[in-house]
Order: structure tokens, then sequence, then C-alpha cells
């Protein structure tokens, strides 16, 4: 790229948010300009004075009511339009919320790596779409199937290990929680979906899932989804699989109606409940307990 051409341009500083949703990123159609009717990463320009990250924030909070957390960079977009040069850093990111609202765009998709050329992209986006794929393609998150007992065995094993840790009392020192068998007719029963992190074959999470129906007298017949347990594999931890395993279980409980997510978490487990609590969960009842020594 020649820069003496980019030093007699203006150049103009954005950034753009990659957000994404399981094996789908949402992308949105501009509804002004020279350039209207084009579809775009949703983002803008970084104000003097900001870090990329908090303009991307601010930036998806006014285009779309959304507040987001930006996950990790991307990459950065070098590209010459006719009267400017673009730097665009572009950073992966997850919703925090369920709302979205379009304030300045004409339309919006989730889209995917088969999906991803449906749509006519600005020039520089353009350019980001074969890292975007490569992005998607970097895991997925699909129903359990029976060649993932040994990798989910292992994970519940570490789990146990933990509340054992914690209330030796209540917990053994060794084992899992359910046997084998017991695990393949939890994945074959849709009213017990569990969904696998998956990383080039390697099963580096899990989220076990039971959808349960309000039946009682006294309170209104509702449809919840009951999380059961969420496990991350030491080697993955920090990286988000927690998160996005928990947004894609968020997914199916919307899909299938359901009016809320609910999940149990001991109280010798500090760390997952500030994990919970970050997702947005709040305290639905306490459970109590007194030894009888």
């Amino acid at each position: 790229m020649n820069s003496v051409r980019i030093l007699s341009m203006e150049i103009k500083n954005v950034v753009a948010a990659i957000i994404r949703k399981g094996d789908k990123f949402f992308a949105t159609q501009r509804g002004y300009g020279e350039w209207k009717d084009w579809w775009e990463c949703p983002g803008g320009k970084v104000e003097a004075g900001e870090t990329p990250e908090a303009a991307l924030k601010r930036e998806i909070l006014e285009e779309l009511n959304a507040e987001i957390s930006v996950d990790k960079y991307l990459c950065t977009v070098e590209w010459d339009y006719p009267t400017f040069h673009l730097t665009m850093r572009c950073y992966v990111c997850s919703l925090l919320g369920e709302a979205l609202h379009l304030n300045e765009h004409e339309a919006a998709r989730w889209l995917d790596k088969d999906t991803i050329h449906s749509v006519r992209w600005l020039p520089a986006d353009e350019g980001l779409l074969p890292i975007i794929v490569d992005e998607l393609k970097s895991y997925t998150i699909r129903p359990a199937e029976p060649r993932d007992l040994q990798a989910v065995g292992d994970l519940l094993r570490q789990v146990l290990k933990l509340h054992h840790e914690g209330r030796p009392d209540l917990f053994n020192a060794e084992g899992k929680k359910y046997s084998d068998e017991q695990m393949l007719a939890i994945f074959a029963n849709p009213q017990t979906p569990v969904f696998v992190y998956d990383r080039g074959g390697d099963v580096l999470g899990y989220v076990f899932c039971e959808l349960q129906r309000q039946s009682s007298g006294s309170l209104k017949p509702l449809t919840t989804l009951y999380i059961d347990d969420i496990c991350v594999a030491p080697e993955a931890r920090g990286r988000h699989v927690g998160k996005a395993l928990f947004e894609y279980a968020r997914e199916f409980a919307r899909e299938k109606g359901c009016y809320n997510i609910t999940l149990h978490v001991w109280e010798c487990n500090p760390g997952a409940r500030a994990f919970y609590e970050s997702l947005g969960l709040k305290p639905q009842f306490t459970s109590m307990e007194l030894i009888c020594k």
C-alpha cells in the first residue's frame, strides 16, 4: 500500500464488533449515506481519548441499544476508500442482554459461514469475511453424542472433585454424577439436552440442561430451562467457553419458549456464583441447611 497516498488522505479510525452467538454473527444493513443498503459489522468512530474497547461498547449501545462484552481482538483492516483511508480494529464480542433495537440501520441478520455471502458487504468489511469464517469455524457447540462419553465423563469427575473439596461431608472423593448408561439416556432425551463445546474434535466444556414445566396449582404454567451443570476444561478456562455455552443454552431456551433459566450454585463455589452473576442471573430463592450433629 502506498504510504505517501495514505498520508495525503484523511485517516478514519473505527472499530467493528463481530457479535458472535454460537456459529452465527450479527450483521447490519446501513440505512444512510453513500453506502446506504450495504451491509457491515456494527461499530463506529473512536473518539479522542477513547480506547477501542470503550468506543465499541458506546457505539453498540447507541446503534443497537445493547450492551456487549469485548471478548478478544480479532484483526485490523486497512482500506482505501476514494476520499479517506480506513483503519478498522475488529473485536469478537458477545451480547450481555437479549434486546437489540435498530436505531440507525435498516435491517439486521444473524449470518453463518454458509450465508455470509448472501448480502452485499461494504468493501472494507468484505475483506474481513475470510477471517470471520475462520473464527466461526474455530469451535462449534453441538448436542452431545455417544462419542463424547469419555470427555464428558472426565469433566464430570472434575466437577465432583471441586465439590468434594468444598463439601467433603456431602460429596464423594471419586466417581462421577452419572454412569455411562445414564449419560447415554440423557443425551438421547429431548427433554434433557446436553451441549458440548467442540474445538477441532476436543470437547472443552459442556452444559447439561433440562426442560421443566411448572404444574403446581399455586404457580403459573411456565416452562423453565434448568441448567443442571456447566463445566469447562482447566486448559480452556479464561477463553469464554463457559459464556459461549451459557449463551447457546439461552438461545435454546428462547427457541423452546421458556420463561426463564434457573440453576443451583453451591455456596462452597463462590467463583461459579460470580460467573453466573456476571451473565445477569439473580437469586430466585435460598436453600438453607442445618447439620444435625
